[in-house]
């Protein structure tokens, strides 16, 4: 079942209607648990959660700030509880230029590196969306690297090139055969531009495993 937390102050014109909002989910029994924290009244948790401004909410491990209509709340709540969800909140996020929560998010959790998947997929994923997840890929830890592998396998192989050589590159961060194999494979592609970047991927990778 998913919970939220609303941080909010007396002052805040917006607080009110996003705590109704919430408090009408829980009546619903979309969520079970909704714990409320006035930060004048406790400052120390404000800092904890690294909230900076009112209304802020966690709703599931996602974290929302600002005029949050109950339509957003509701569909905020049920992405809370779908796989699909955490791909939306990491597009949504970085579209707003928001890649700090994003790596927070990822440092707390690294299996959510598993939602850049269907963006890296997604030929209409925006730019800056590409961007953040190229960022956060090339500072993940290699364990981490390693549940995307079979999937970037996958897309290196995808009918679309931009796609195909994005996916070879970040093969070149993981540490093992198929990846390396995956590469080479696309030495041959039919992209002069796929062909490079497996190149210069697989440069990467030798150098990586000396």
């Amino acid at each position: 079942m998913t919970d939220a937390h609303l941080f909010l102050s007396s002052s805040c014109p917006y607080c009110p209607a996003v705590l109704a909002g919430l408090s009408d989910l829980v009546k619903k029994g979309k969520l079970g648990e909704l714990l409320v924290t006035n930060i004048e009244q406790h400052p120390e948790k404000a800092a904890a959660f690294g909230v900076r401004s009112v209304p802020w909410v966690r709703i599931g491990p996602f974290e929302l700030t600002g005029q949050l209509t109950p339509a957003e709340l509701a569909q905020w709540t049920e992405r809370a509880g779908s796989k699909n969800g955490m791909a939306d909140y990491v597009r949504e996020q970085l579209s707003a230029g928001e890649l700090a929560t994003v790596e927070k998010l990822l440092r707390e959790d690294p299996s959510i590196a598993t939602s850049f998947i269907p963006l890296l997929e997604d030929a209409e994923t925006p730019l800056e969306v590409r961007l953040g997840i190229d960022s956060m890929l090339e500072s993940l830890p290699q364990d981490a690297i390693e549940p995307l592998v079979d999937d970037l396998v996958r897309l290196s192989q995808s009918d679309n090139h931009r796609i195909r050589s994005d996916a070879t590159w970040y093969l070149a961060l993981a540490d093992n055969d198929r990846a390396r194999s995956a590469i080479s494979a696309r030495l041959q592609d039919e992209n002069a531009e796929v062909r490079e970047i497996a190149q210069e991927a697989l440069e990467k990778y030798d150098s990586n495993h000396h």
